[in-house]
Order: structure tokens, then sequence, then C-alpha cells
């Protein structure tokens, strides 16, 4: 690995904190089985250099296997619950511009 790509510190922090973030999800049983689905597979698209996610719901519904209302139902709970931001933002260069749908973000403690 050359050191133009190699991991920086900040990228390791990042990746700890989402660790973290994905842990005390797990552990939120009263959320509900698919918020905690749903959130664990956003947070797993995101990294340092792109820390958010735009994937519409049926993409999702497609990737978990699922209807795209329980798709809509667990992130409205991740939502109201604050464990995550959603934004019709684009966000990054790499954000399709014709895409209509959110760009998500989670809420990472700070530790």
């Amino acid at each position: 690995m050359d050191q133009e790509n190699s991991p920086t510190s900040t990228d390791y922090e990042f990746l700890r904190r989402r660790e973290l973030w994905m842990r005390e999800l797990i552990r939120q049983r009263t959320l509900g089985e698919w918020p905690r689905v749903v959130g664990i597979y956003l947070a797993l698209r995101m990294s340092e250099k792109r820390p958010y996610a735009w994937p519409g719901q049926k993409r999702m519904a497609e990737d978990l296997d699922c209807d795209r209302n329980t798709i809509g139902r667990a992130i409205l709970k991740l939502r109201r619950e604050g464990w995550i931001l959603a934004t019709n933002e684009k966000l990054g260069d790499d954000a399709k511009k014709d895409s209509r749908s959110y760009t998500y973000t989670i809420r990472i403690p700070i530790l």
C-alpha cells in the first residue's frame, strides 16, 4: 500500500466511532429489528472520506430483501429516535445530481 492510499489516524478514528455507534444501535432492542438492520446497512456504506450515504429506499429494500415500506418505517423510527439525520441536500462530488433520494448521516457520539 503506498503512502497516498494508506489509512490515516482520522480514518481509524471514524471507523472506531462508527463501530461504537453500530454496537450501541444493536443493543437498542426497543427500536425493533428493521431499524437496527437499516442503521447498520447505512453505516457500512459510509467512510471517513464519505461520512454519508444516499441509497434510495428501493435499493435498500432490494439489498436487504424486504418491502420498501419496511425501509421507510425503519428510517422514520431511526430519525425520530435521533440515530440518523436525513436531508435532501447532495453531499460530496460523487452525489448524483439527478438523484431524489435522501442523504443520510449517522449521529456518532463524541467520545
